[in-house]
């Protein structure tokens, strides 16, 4: 599913949610390919995410979360959006992950590994 969307990208295209959520799902179970990875994202990237985009994208990665519990109650949440534009976020990771995943690429190729699991991308 992720070679036909990363096609639709290419052509600048939106896609529907169902379509990021397919892609996210590919990507989250460690079954899309570095390159494909990084094609999804950076085609996200250059045309411009739209709502329905990030809304598919992080009900994903939200499904997938691991939930902790920690032995104690006090916590400092470090990780901030860096910034007052709600979006900004969304924009890093996608950033983030994106470099990520062109990192893995070019490592994988030169050592011709190809099997990444995606959690690794985020963490």
């Amino acid at each position: 599913m992720i070679k036909e969307i990363n096609l639709k990208l290419a052509e600048k295209k939106n896609l529907t949610q169902a379509e990021v959520e397919a892609a996210m799902k590919e990507i989250m179970s460690g079954q899309a390919r570095p390159d494909e990875i990084a094609g999804f994202l950076m085609g996200l990237r250059e045309k411009g995410e739209t709502v329905d985009e990030i809304t598919g994208a992080a009900k994903v990665m939200r499904e997938n979360v691991i939930k902790i519990k920690p032995k104690s109650g006090k916590l400092l949440d470090t990780c901030g959006t860096g910034g007052d534009n709600p979006t900004h976020l969304t924009s890093q990771l996608f950033r983030h992950l994106s470099q990520q995943a062109l990192e893995l690429l070019l490592q994988n190729t030169a050592t011709g590994l190809y099997q990444v699991n995606a959690a690794a991308l985020i963490y």
